[in-house]
């Protein structure tokens, strides 16, 4: 028994040299996604937040001694000023905090390219015609087509070929029943944005291609594929108003009237009377009324017995000057 008093007294101690302390962190701009790796001391353990909200994403400690470790932005942390703050563990004594600019991902344009039918082709109903593209950053493809004229800017097409078809670069396409001297391709997808917009990217045959029956039918190639992919260089041309570059090769050899059904010597001929300046109508492959009146022109221009009707005399002519 002891007659001296004494006071019990408690107290804390803070080991500061367990603090945790970021130094500096690399790098301080970066796109969300990517990697930050931060330096500094006593980090193993400790608790971090990002924005107030504890815990990180990714987070790799190749140095367990604590002076280094990294972690992986959240892809969708918006672009801005963010903070990354340490805490001690034990003791939840502040450690201190740091800042990192997140900059926005440029987003990749989608591309779409037709690569064939391109403008210039002969082809035979019900072939299988191999359509390929080039594209980027679309996942499904809708593949149209138009016969006569030019799409229109909202879209507007003759028929559907493929509805959301897997964007492989080709679709194995069996030809339409449709003849026709004005014939493209469309091939349209749309893609999400990052901020969840739809965009349509899109892409047109650049130039016109004929599609014909068969060289077995009425309606055949008369002088053969050959001329008629010249015929189509020539309509493609014509169409797009580059009068002075539309020549071709092609030999008629049989007499053409009203109604004749001859759709490629139609054709050619009414590609000539267009490039003779006295046809402004339909490159249809349909021998009708305009086409009389400039067969009859023609006829006149070149000092030929006019009838509209083209006979010997008038393919002669015609051959003279398209045929070499």
């Amino acid at each position: 028994r002891s007659d001296n008093s004494f006071t019990i007294t408690t107290s804390t101690l803070t080991t500061t040299s367990t603090i945790p302390n970021i130094s500096y962190i690399n790098p301080t701009t970066i796109s969300a996604g990517s990697t930050v790796y931060v330096y500094g001391s006593n980090l193993y353990g400790n608790p971090f937040s990002l924005d107030g909200n504890f815990g990180l994403y990714g987070v790799n400690y190749p140095d367990t001694s604590g002076n280094s470790f990294s972690f992986v932005v959240p892809s969708n942390m918006s672009a801005g000023i963010h903070t990354l703050h340490v805490a001690q563990k034990a003791s939840s004594a502040p450690g201190n905090s740091v800042t990192f600019t997140v900059v926005a991902t440029p987003a990749s344009t989608p591309t779409m390219t037709i690569t064939s039918p391109n403008g210039g082709e002969v082809l035979m109903i019900g072939q299988t015609k191999r359509i390929t593209w080039n594209s980027s950053g679309i996942n499904n493809v809708h593949i149209a087509y138009l016969n006569g004229g030019g799409f229109s800017p909202d879209g507007g097409f003759t028929g559907l070929i493929a509805n959301s078809a897997p964007n492989t670069g080709y679709y194995d396409w069996n030809v339409h029943n449709l003849p026709s001297t004005q014939t493209k391709i469309r091939i349209f997808g749309n893609t999400i944005g990052s901020n969840g917009g739809t965009t349509t990217i899109i892409d047109d045959s650049d130039g016109f291609f004929i599609v014909t029956s068969s060289t077995s039918s009425p309606l055949g190639l008369g002088g053969g594929v050959n001329q008629m992919a010249g015929v189509a260089s020539a309509v493609s041309e014509l169409t797009s108003g580059n009068q002075s570059q539309t020549s071709f090769v092609y030999v008629w050899n049989r007499d053409l009237q009203i109604g004749s059904p001859y759709f490629a010597d139609v054709i050619a001929l009414q590609t000539a009377l267009a490039h003779e300046g006295i046809y402004a109508g339909d490159i249809s492959g349909g021998f009708y009324n305009t086409t009389f009146v400039a067969v009859k022109a023609f006829q006149q221009k070149y000092g030929i017995k006019v009838t509209g009707y083209v006979g010997h005399a008038t393919r002669a002519k015609l051959n003279s000057l398209y045929s070499t």
